[in-house]
């Protein structure tokens, strides 16, 4: 399961949150084995960000944790696609969308228990 959180200093509209949310699962499709229907989202918009000592400068910091993707295939895409969609929906230049991407060892969700280690 994907988690991803994002963060930007832009105040979105609701309608501009759903394109984005949209735009997210979109993205999430390059990497393999990943989907929207697997995916959690949290889009906080309006934060203090600071870039290069400037906080009017628009940005976004996209923190997207997965499960089971150690060869990182796909990665390169999704980032691409999620700098775009900002770039596109939010006006925030691609190049001020900086996106970090975790590997997942374990997780839960419910009463199910995923481990890495088991699956190698």
């Amino acid at each position: 399961m994907p988690f991803v959180i994002v963060r930007t200093n832009a105040e979105l509209t609701w309608a501009q949150e759903s394109e984005l949310a949209a735009s997210m699962g979109r993205a999430m499709s390059h990497v393999p084995g990943k989907s929207e229907a697997d995916l959690l989202l949290a889009i906080d918009s309006g934060q203090r960000l600071w870039l290069a000592g400037r906080d009017d400068v628009p940005a976004a910091y996209v923190d997207a944790a997965l499960f089971g993707t150690e060869n990182h295939l796909g990665y390169p895409e999704f980032s691409t696609a999620v700098a775009r969609a900002f770039a596109d929906v939010a006006g925030i230049d691609a190049r001020n969308v900086f996106v970090q991407l975790s590997e997942i060892g374990a997780f839960s969700a419910g009463p199910a228990f995923f481990d890495r280690g088991l699956f190698t």
